[in-house]
């Protein structure tokens, strides 16, 4: 989310503003967006599985697979090593489960990327109404402040 925000403040300023962020910052912003994008489509894939959805599992897996190459290709990229070693590590295994899953239990159709896409879930705002701060009280009433009497064993 911190990519996201930061990515679309970059592309809101003016032309000549614009220009003068650097392009290396905004590749490293763009390639971290869709690291972290794989990284999510990797967890709903897993997600999908575990509730026998083979299908929806594999469209996830697909597509976290082919972004993550997609990265490795860029040499320059400071997220290139994560991608490669999120290839080379648990994502094939993965990816080769669910597609067997898929066709040995589930025989789902296995949806398009565009179709994937529009599965994301939105996110949801961190507080999406303010509350009113309230301060306590400033003294505890006498009431409320046990007298020595009522204490138990004394």
């Amino acid at each position: 989310e911190r990519y996201l925000n930061a990515s679309s403040l970059v592309r809101t300023l003016q032309s000549g503003e614009f220009r003068s962020v650097s392009s290396d910052i905004q590749n490293y912003m763009r390639d971290g967006q869709q690291l972290i994008l794989a990284q999510a489509m990797i967890y709903l894939a897993q997600v999908q599985s575990d509730n026998q959805k083979y299908g929806n599992a594999v469209g996830f897996m697909r597509d976290a697979r082919e972004i993550l190459a997609g990265l490795k290709k860029r040499n320059q990229s400071v997220h290139a090593r994560t991608a490669e070693m999120l290839l080379r590590g648990p994502i094939d295994p993965l990816y080769s489960l669910y597609r067997r899953n898929n066709d040995t239990i589930g025989f789902e159709a296995v949806p398009s990327s565009e179709d994937m896409r529009a599965r994301l879930p939105s996110g949801r705002a961190l507080i999406s109404k303010a509350i009113p701060y309230s301060p306590a009280s400033a003294a505890p009433s006498s009431s409320s402040v046990p007298s020595s009497s009522s204490v138990v064993g004394v």
